[in-house]
């Protein structure tokens, strides 16, 4: 078996790992496809954090049976996060999966397909790259750097921890090696990703450190923007934002998941610092960094959310308008603490607080995005055809489309000349 596919499912953590999984088999002699042209083999790299993400992987599955029955591929691997929840389910639903492996096992599959070995045990994972591994990556003109891996939080919604294991920080001289090298091959924006950065080095330097790999990294010569992705709102503090707000490399946009704007909710979700807290980050954002965007995300329907906590949460997202917004249903998840909480909240409520929440934050937002128009800005190509502002995330936020061709220059200045109907700018 030589010639081999990755399917990578749910979040950039989980892409970076695919990456690195892709690196460590062409080091091996296999052959990357990503055309899916029958490969001799296909890894499926899955999401299990909730029940969207596992129906994802299901649907996936049965995909690739289908094809397997056809002969179009062969062995089928399953990993990632989903079989650190149903590994034995997987096994039984699906027994044409060849081989089911637990994310430390990842880096180990050549040796454990050419020598046919069993896997038994899959525990909660240990193990986190280095940098040095061989590395494919599947973005063009920017790159996600994975800087600690698992949590400590116990947010009563999020089963990440059983799954991913206890934090655990990279060396500061690591990360900041790969992404020299990722300068080297031209990658203009480097996205620092985890369960939380705002705990980055604490374990490692014994006090919170993201400050200090944020001023290294700014003196990387190449390296156009540096973006954080999920700050935790209680450890946000005046040292780290001016940090932040001294690197001229930052991206003007900041990830703060806040959840929710109720103290009880928060105490439910055993968010630490409760309202409190959350207004305290987004408050200090505004003051010390007022030209940033402050992407957020809330989860409506939690158990006990009645509809004065629901409306406390409308009305804050109102007062605060945050730039960028995503919202999501409430998922009941049988490992989670929150689902032994009483007073569930039905789905059709559940699914018609999304939606009002929903409207509310794309009014905020498409007021966001037609301040942009008749004015220019610096875009960052993702292809030749779109790209994105400094104030938007690949994938989850708004893109910048042009009607002709950019060609291959990494960054260009556009003229925004409008807004469609979803929000993305339409630019020359």
């Amino acid at each position: 078996m030589r010639k081999f596919s990755v399917i990578s499912l749910g979040c950039p953590k989980n892409q970076v790992d695919s990456e690195v999984l892709i690196g460590e088999l062409e080091n091996k002699g296999y052959i990357y496809d990503p055309e899916f042209d029958k490969p001799d083999f296909v890894v499926v790299n899955t999401c299990g954090f909730i029940q969207d993400a596992v129906d994802e992987s299901y649907d996936t599955f049965e995909q690739l049976v289908d094809l397997k029955n056809q002969g179009k591929i062969g062995t089928i691997v399953v990993t990632g996060c989903l079989v650190h929840r149903f590994k034995e389910k997987i096994r039984k639903d699906f027994p044409e999966i060849d081989l089911v492996l637990g994310i430390d096992q990842e880096t180990d599959l050549a040796d454990i397909l050419e020598r046919k070995i069993k896997i038994e045990k899959i525990r909660p994972s240990k193990w986190i790259y280095s940098g040095r591994e061989p590395r494919v990556l599947l973005s063009s003109n920017y790159a996600y750097i994975k800087i600690s891996e698992g949590c400590n939080r116990r947010c009563s919604f999020c089963i990440i921890p059983r799954m991913r294991g206890r934090y655990r920080s990279r060396k500061i001289e690591e990360i900041i090696d790969e992404a020299y090298s990722l300068a080297h091959i031209g990658i203009k924006e480097i996205i620092l990703i985890a369960q939380d950065l705002t705990l980055y080095g604490y374990d490692i330097y014994n006090k919170p450190s993201l400050d200090r790999l944020i001023k290294e990294l700014n003196k990387i010569p190449g390296i156009q923007w540096i973006r954080l992705l999920y700050l935790y709102p209680s450890n946000i503090n005046r040292k780290l934002l001016d940090a932040i707000g001294e690197s001229e490399k930052l991206a003007k946009y900041l990830h703060v998941p806040i959840q929710h704007a109720s103290d009880k909710i928060l105490k439910l979700m055993r968010r630490a610092g409760g309202r409190k807290g959350v207004e305290k980050a987004i408050f200090s954002i505004r003051k010390y960094l007022p030209d940033f965007f402050i992407r957020t995300e809330v989860i409506a329907g939690f158990p006990g959310e009645s509809e004065d906590d629901f409306n406390e949460l409308v009305s804050f997202i109102n007062d605060i308008r945050p730039e960028r917004i995503a919202i999501f249903p409430y998922s009941d998840e049988k490992e989670a603490a929150s689902h032994r909480l009483p007073d569930k909240v039905p789905d059709e409520v559940i699914n018609d607080r999304v939606t009002e929440l929903s409207f509310v934050a794309q009014d905020i937002m498409i007021d966001v995005q037609e301040k942009f128009v008749g004015g220019e800005i610096r875009v960052l190509m993702d292809n030749e055809y779109e790209g994105r502002t400094e104030f938007d995330s690949p994938e989850i936020d708004f893109v910048v489309k042009f009607k002709e061709n950019k060609g291959t220059t990494p960054i260009v200045k556009a003229k925004i000349l409008r807004v469609d109907e979803t929000g993305d700018l339409i630019a020359e």
